[in-house]
């Protein structure tokens, strides 16, 4: 295979360097900005490197998600009603639900309509809005929310150095370009989406939009969860508080 998509959630030790873009809580919910913060990492000399000597591959298409809310059948309003829920959320984004009490559980996508159905999860979290029509999850489900805008997948896609080298040069010369293009229209995908989807989870579901407090609380804690993170990875001998920096200054930066 020459090229393909890949999560760095999926496998985070295959990218441990990537997988700071999914700490909780640290990418912009903008989805503008997040695309320029992503495209600014992913083109960082570190990055490359992780991408290149391990597995020989290089970033050519952009595929950034937008923020994740819950949708099942425990009704979610703060930090306190997670308490015991059984919530489907990965790696260090369960970390900080986990702290409020909530039950992290790993199910994969295509099983997430009947993990709801038979409630062997309360609640799943996935990209908001156009994952959860695209899996009809509101079939099999009581609420959801609007206003946690936790991260989620840090998704991209890779081609291998040996057809990158070997693809016209046309092609190669004009890849920013087409990036520039590709997330134009995954933004306008998911708004259309939005204007789709929203209307009938409102119809169907009951809606909780969260107030920006809780959001905060949650939050507030996942400064300590990207400095372990940091601290984790510089003693295995990776530079992981230069990443975090690298990747806290690009969010200012395009947060403004």
């Amino acid at each position: 295979m020459e090229a393909g998509q890949i999560c760095v959630g999926y496998y985070p030790n295959k990218y441990p360097m990537l997988s700071a873009m999914e700490l909780p809580f640290l990418l912009p919910r903008d989805l503008r900005a997040r695309a320029k913060v992503e495209m600014e990492v992913l083109a960082h000399p570190l990055m490359e490197a992780e991408l290149a000597g391990r597995w020989k591959s290089k970033f050519f298409g952009p595929a950034f998600l937008p923020a994740y809310e819950f949708m099942g059948n425990k009704k979610i309003t703060d930090t306190a009603s997670m308490k015991g829920v059984k919530m489907r959320i990965s790696g260090l984004n369960a970390t900080a639900l986990q702290a409020f009490g909530a039950v992290p559980t790993m199910v994969t996508a295509p099983d997430g309509y009947e993990a709801l159905r038979r409630g062997t999860i309360d609640s799943f979290g996935f990209p908001y809005s156009y994952a959860f029509g695209a899996y009809k999850l509101y079939e099999v489900s009581k609420y959801a929310t609007e206003g946690l805008g936790m991260s989620g997948f840090m998704c991209l896609q890779v081609v291998s150095i040996d057809a990158w080298n070997a693809a016209p040069k046309v092609v190669r010369d004009n890849m920013p370009r087409y990036q520039a293009e590709a997330i134009e229209k995954m933004i306008t995908a998911y708004e259309v989406a939005d204007k789709k989807w929203r209307p009938i989870f409102r119809k169907r579901l009951e809606v909780t939009v969260i107030d920006p407090a809780v959001r905060a609380e949650l939050a507030a804690g996942s400064s300590a969860i990207w400095n372990e993170w940091a601290k984790k990875k510089d003693a295995e001998g990776r530079p992981g508080t230069e990443v975090l920096n690298i990747i806290k200054a690009s969010v200012a930066k395009h947060s403004k």
